[in-house]
């Protein structure tokens, strides 16, 4: 089992505990209801991929029927010298893997870009599903998009970050503050909302 696995450092079970314990306390008390993307079935594992592969090892895995999270985020970048959106990795090196009932650790650890399985004393180390559920939801919601509040302006294109309007877009008319007056699409109909600058970054 320990060769097949291909076993994490101490160190890596400390972020990993670390980690867990933060997830925990943000997490009690939600009725997470259908569990999004995760199957009934699947138990939830944390590999460490090697450096620059953590994309290549979730398609690899995804192939071979396993369900895969990488929890990415938006950040500004600039792109001929224009700032543009792009994808951000929220955890280098770390992808969490959902791993069917009955399935082989051998066909994972296999896989190419997985360097290990973060495990203790030979065990791998569980995540609970709640957890992978909560953090699917902060992705889609635009928790983990990088925000640029201070150069948003009236007439930008903007995008809600989270909250209510997450992942919403509308048109900025006017900022007061730390707040903004935005447009959006409500029912068939335009409606301004107030919002905190926080919560919004710029379209391009």
């Amino acid at each position: 089992m320990t060769e097949a696995l291909g076993l994490a450092s101490s160190e890596d079970r400390d972020w990993y505990a670390a980690w867990m314990n933060a997830k925990i306390e943000s997490e009690m008390g939600r009725d997470d209801g259908a569990a999004l993307a995760c199957g009934a079935s699947v138990v939830w594992y944390v590999a460490y991929t090697n450096v620059k592969s953590e994309k290549r090892a979730a398609e690899g895995l995804t192939r071979k029927g396993f369900e895969t999270f990488l929890p990415v985020g938006l950040k500004r970048v600039k792109l001929r010298k224009k700032r543009v959106l792009a994808s951000r990795l929220m955890f280098p090196r770390y992808l969490f893997i959902g791993f069917p009932e009955g399935s082989s650790w051998y066909l994972l650890r296999q896989t190419d870009g997985i360097e290990a399985v973060l495990a203790n004393d030979g065990r791998p180390l569980a995540v609970p599903t709640p957890l992978i559920v909560g953090m699917q939801r902060e992705q889609m919601s635009g928790v983990y998009d990088e925000r640029d509040p201070a150069k948003i302006g009236a007439g930008d294109e903007v995008k809600f970050t989270h909250g209510a309007f997450g992942g919403r877009r509308g048109r900025c008319v006017a900022i007061a503050g730390t707040r903004a007056e935005v447009v959006i699409e409500l029912l068939k109909r335009e409606v301004v909302v107030k919002i905190g600058l926080d919560q919004l970054i710029n379209v391009v």
